[in-house]
């Protein structure tokens, strides 16, 4: 070996004053990356339980929601029969008083209603089917 060559190496060597840095900022770093993982731990376990509070708020709204429907459900059939009874109570009314061009008048405005309320009944019936097939697919 060469006197040059042997100087070159000697310059390229480690002096212990540097490694000794180069490892205290390698645990240093090694320490932050602890901390920056029980930081993102920490922020996990949040969201789970963010997350779950929220599904259990949301199960009790769609319970609530569920109640709701049921009961308007019951008045639309307490006012449908009531509807029905006092129709018929009519039709029965005017027979007994021999009341005839009452009675077609009111079988005939009948049928309007109900032809109408069909159409909407249905028309009504197929956008919630489509709001609910929305619902589920986002």
């Amino acid at each position: 070996m060469t006197n040059k060559e042997n100087k070159i190496s000697s310059e390229k060597r480690l002096t212990p004053v540097f490694t000794e840095d180069y490892l205290e900022l390698q645990f240093k770093e090694i320490e932050i990356r602890k901390e920056e993982l029980e930081l993102r731990r920490k922020r996990d376990q949040n969201n789970l339980e963010f997350a779950r509070e929220s599904l259990k708020f949301q199960a009790e709204d769609l319970k609530n929601v569920r109640q709701g429907e049921t009961k308007f459900e019951q008045y639309i059939m307490i006012i449908l029969s009531l509807a029905i009874v006092l129709f018929f109570s009519l039709v029965i009314f005017a027979m007994f008083l021999n009341k005839d061009e009452f009675l077609t008048d009111l079988i005939r405005a009948a049928g309007y209603i109900l032809g109408g309320g069909i159409t909407g009944y249905g028309i009504g019936w197929q956008n919630g089917k489509q709001k609910k097939s929305n619902f589920k697919q986002t």
